[in-house]
């Protein structure tokens, strides 16, 4: 019973993160005020290292769309501590190879939408480092 109460309240968790996505493609300066304010909170708080993986994906899927298709001002907000999360995630979980993509995917975005000034070399330093993190943990022969 309790399982069965737990998958559907992740699958309204994964339906919200796919509606957000589509809102967010389709008509960003129409809705991004509106997911800012009632559902990112809630996404964000699940982008932690004790969360299961899966909530992390849902979670990150949304934080890369919203940095991804949103507005310049909803990225500025949300890339200043995005980076340095995404890296805290990768380094503890890097192993789950689709978590992984996915985090390395919303990197991707903030090295593609920021704007070079101070803060931008140490974010590509910061991608750079957590790239190669995961590709030693996930493709390292036997032989090192």
């Amino acid at each position: 019973m309790v399982e069965e109460m737990l998958e559907k309240l992740d699958k309204v968790w994964n339906y919200s993160m796919d509606i957000n996505s589509v809102l967010m493609r389709n008509m960003p300066e129409i809705t991004a005020a509106a997911i800012e304010e009632k559902f990112f909170n809630l996404f964000v708080e699940k982008i932690n290292v004790d969360r299961q993986d899966y909530e992390i994906i849902d979670a990150v899927c949304m934080v890369d769309d919203c940095m991804e298709f949103g507005p310049q001002a909803l990225f500025d907000k949300i890339a200043v501590h995005a980076l340095p999360k995404f890296a805290e995630i990768l380094y503890a979980k890097g192993k789950n190879q689709e978590l992984a993509q996915s985090l390395v995917f919303g990197m991707g975005v903030i090295a593609s939408r920021s704007a070079p000034g101070p803060s931008f070399k140490p974010a590509l330093g910061t991608i750079c480092m957590a790239i190669k993190h995961v590709y030693q943990q996930n493709f390292k022969n036997e032989e090192g």
